[in-house]
């Protein structure tokens, strides 16, 4: 293989181990090594999105878009480079970019739905999922985008209907995980957690059978934080256990077996530090640190500073539970809410509704937004 070649593979490997760091110096050196290709900033630029280091990411982007303006791709990360800083017109003109140099594609106008979501403009967002499915009936992705639009209009029927599209059009197994994970966050949206407990034990049982450990492992993660929002303390930690003796299979890689530990030692943090448990939570937290650290992976990091957040939350102290929050990922709104609490909690209150409306118009559907948007929204 050619130098370039090889960079480009180890910075794969790099990044399967959960070696950032070394991943990025793969990629500054083959952007180096190669200026003008747009292949080598297009790897640059999805490391930077990966790391949600935005403005680098709209850096390579558009440098691919001066090299090969008619390098399809790249417009769909531009677009999302752009939303997730907020520029909201820019991302959609980018897109429109990427729909007319692929007029028979669905996925511009699925994204222009997703682009359109982030900025609440919902009625477009709708159109724009509609138009995609006009082109493939089945493009799945844009079922699940007007079911997140019908999930923070409260439409949970709909929500529901569009989410089993996945199901009934699955083309993977992946498909099907994705129906189970979805249908489970638009009840917790909907406050309905014993339905959302039994689809994510049916999700559950559906990864065991095909071995799909790390499918299993995030949904004990999700089980966990149900019980744990509902104060069944006991319930949340028989999940981490599971988790952890989920992580010893020997089919999983190192750095699978490390992102399943930290989890659970995450849930056991918690619930310890809501029960009042202090040494105990602060020695699974200095676990997950050690693990974050080790990683040199910066999003771990910036999870660590969450979880020590939520945890000094839990016990009170709201100054230094506003100290790690503003080190935590941006991009976590559960973590965000907890936040904002701290500050209001601190007698910080302009800045806490502030935050709190931050969390309200995030409008990125995932599994832990769902247990706080509506408890923003009554704060603000």
């Amino acid at each position: 293989a050619t130098e370039a070649e090889q960079l480009a593979i180890m910075q794969m490997k790099a990044n399967s181990e959960d070696k950032t760091g070394e991943a990025r110096s793969h990629l500054e050196r083959l952007v180096t090594l190669l200026p003008e290709s747009r292949r080598a900033h297009y790897l640059m630029g999805i490391f930077y999105f990966g790391q949600q280091e935005w403005p680098g990411a709209e850096n390579e982007f558009t440098i691919i878009t001066s090299l090969d303006p008619d390098f399809a791709p790249v417009y769909n990360m531009l677009g999302y480079a752009y939303s997730n800083q907020m520029k909201y017109a820019e991302a959609i003109d980018a897109l429109k970019h990427y729909a007319s140099l692929r007029p028979d594609d669905p996925n511009p106008y699925d994204s222009m739905g997703e682009i359109y979501l982030h900025s609440g403009a919902f009625e477009n967002s709708i159109m724009a999922y509609e138009s995609s499915l006009k082109l493939d009936p089945r493009f799945n992705a844009s079922h699940a985008g007007l079911g997140h639009n019908y999930c923070f209009t409260k439409d949970f029927e709909k929500a529901r209907e569009q989410y089993n599209m996945f199901r009934s059009g699955a083309k993977s197994v992946a498909d099907t995980n994705i129906y189970y994970f979805w249908t489970a966050v638009a009840f917790v949206h909907e406050d309905k957690m014993d339905d959302a407990i039994s689809i994510l034990r049916e999700q559950f049982d559906f990864a065991g059978e095909r071995g799909m450990v790390g499918t299993q492992g995030a949904c004990c993660q999700q089980l966990a934080l149900v019980y744990l929002e509902r104060g069944d303390y006991k319930k949340a930690l028989a999940e981490a256990k599971i988790e952890h003796d989920l992580a010893k299979d020997p089919k999983l890689q190192k750095a699978a077996v490390e992102n399943m530990v930290r989890n659970a030692n995450a849930i056991e943090a918690r619930v310890y530090s809501l029960q009042g448990k202090n040494d105990e939570a602060k020695k699974h937290l200095e676990k997950f640190r050690i693990s974050a650290e080790s990683s040199g992976n910066e999003i771990n990091i910036d999870n660590y500073h969450g979880l020590a957040g939520l945890v000094a939350f839990s016990m009170d102290n709201h100054t230094e539970a506003v100290e790690h929050f503003s080190l935590a990922n941006e991009q976590n709104m559960y973590q965000q809410y907890y936040h904002a609490m701290a500050l209001e909690g601190a007698g910080k209150t302009d800045e806490a509704r502030e935050l709190f409306e931050k969390v309200v118009h995030y409008n990125r559907n995932n599994f832990v937004y769902a247990f706080v948007r509506d408890a923003a929204k009554g704060r603000m």
